[in-house]
């Protein structure tokens, strides 16, 4: 608690050696509690949402066994489920959560017969947390496996393509738009009433909110943290800043065991060079059989409503928000690799301009926006 160099503590608790290590431990973890070997999982899946993340998870721990090791885990788990709450609550910060809130998760497997050799923790909604980055170090320095075998994945994916993929899932599941109140005045009122924001309503209102909270045009990373402390996690358009959520995880856990990859790789011919890319990274063997020909590359959820063709003033709109963000996050991949501090495994790519199909808005950009709601009742 209160370290904040990622690459120090490394660092320390190699040097140290075992004998040390413990005693260091002890004298920091919380409550003593690192004299009780606590484990907690040494792979970790942090989103973002909407990039086959899931699909990931699912493939690790499907039944099939990497290498020859049996893979468990947690994926998504509820506020009631297998995992604290503490990972899920807005208004509740992490940073004065005590690892034994976590600690208590875990080891868990599909069911008490499953011998689980390695654990798996998946969350697409960690990478824009606030304060995951420190609380899953924490949480790494009081368990029994130190800081530096952990193991952490993030895909992103081309910012307009995310967020109108996300847009489609809440459609399916319109409890999801319940936090919509808080950047839109007017839209308690309507989600009650059985209406969902249309993409163009819900895109230009929380576009409008941030350039309320933060007045810039270009990357703004004191303000992006400010809000997203705020809120406990980015929120609306910040969930596609991918430069500040990269320098976030990266001020605590050094760029070496994070990888990055590309959505459009995974999904796409480049599927088992980016799987080979987990799997080695990981320190896990490829599975000898089993392995899908290729991930999920569209939402699954059904509903009639879904959009597939967004109106190009939006589009432009949110491309001039992401564009100085995907230029940092480019310069940021860029630099990591020329230093060679990204892992071994991990590809250089870079986000560029939208290709999500666009149509002009047949009553212009002047349209009232305040009445352009979609009635669920009709989506099937």
């Amino acid at each position: 608690p209160g370290v904040e160099n990622a690459d120090a503590v490394s660092k320390l608790l190699h040097d140290l050696g075992p004998k040390y290590e413990a005693m260091w431990r002890t004298s920091h973890a919380e409550n003593s509690m690192a004299a009780v070997n606590y484990n907690m999982p040494r792979l970790h899946i942090l989103g973002a949402m909407k990039t086959s993340s899931s699909s990931v998870y699912s493939l690790l721990v499907g039944g099939h066994k990497p290498g020859s090791r049996t893979l468990c885990g947690s994926l998504e788990p509820s506020f009631h489920d297998k995992e604290p709450v503490i990972w899920y609550n807005d208004d509740q910060t992490l940073i004065h959560a005590k690892p034994g809130s976590y600690f208590k998760s875990w080891p868990q497997g599909p069911n008490n017969a499953t011998p689980c050799e390695e654990w798996v923790d998946a969350n697409p909604t960690r990478l824009i947390s606030d304060d995951a980055p420190a609380a899953l170090l924490r949480f790494a320095i009081a368990s029994v496996h130190p800081p530096q075998h952990v193991r952490i994945l993030a895909i992103v994916r081309e910012p307009i393509a995310r967020y109108l993929s996300w847009y489609n899932h809440r459609l399916s599941e319109p409890k999801l738009f319940s936090t919509l109140f808080r950047t839109c005045g007017t839209s308690a009122q309507q989600l009650s009433r059985g209406f969902a924001p249309s993409f163009a309503y819900l895109a230009l209102c929380e576009h409008t909110a941030w350039r309320r909270a933060c007045n810039s045009t270009g990357v703004d990373l004191s303000c992006y943290y400010s809000e997203a402390q705020r809120h406990g996690k980015a929120t609306g358009v910040m969930e596609s800043m991918y430069f500040a959520q990269m320098a976030r995880w990266t001020h605590f856990w050094p760029r070496r065991q994070l990888l990055v990859l590309d959505f459009q790789r995974l999904v796409g011919d480049a599927y088992l060079d980016s799987l080979r890319q987990i799997y080695s990274f990981f320190g896990l063997g490829m599975p000898s059989a089993g392995t899908p020909t290729k991930l999920p590359s569209v939402n699954g959820k059904v509903t009639s409503c879904k959009v597939k063709m967004i109106e190009c003033d939006v589009r432009k709109t949110l491309q001039d928000l992401y564009n100085p963000w995907n230029g940092a996050f480019n310069a940021q991949m860029k630099r990591a690799h020329d230093l060679q501090v990204a892992p071994e495994e991990e590809v250089a790519f870079w986000l560029g301009d939208s290709t999500t199909q666009c149509q002009d808005r047949d009553s212009g950009p002047g349209r009232e926006l305040a009445s352009d709601w979609i009635e669920l009742a009709r989506c099937t």
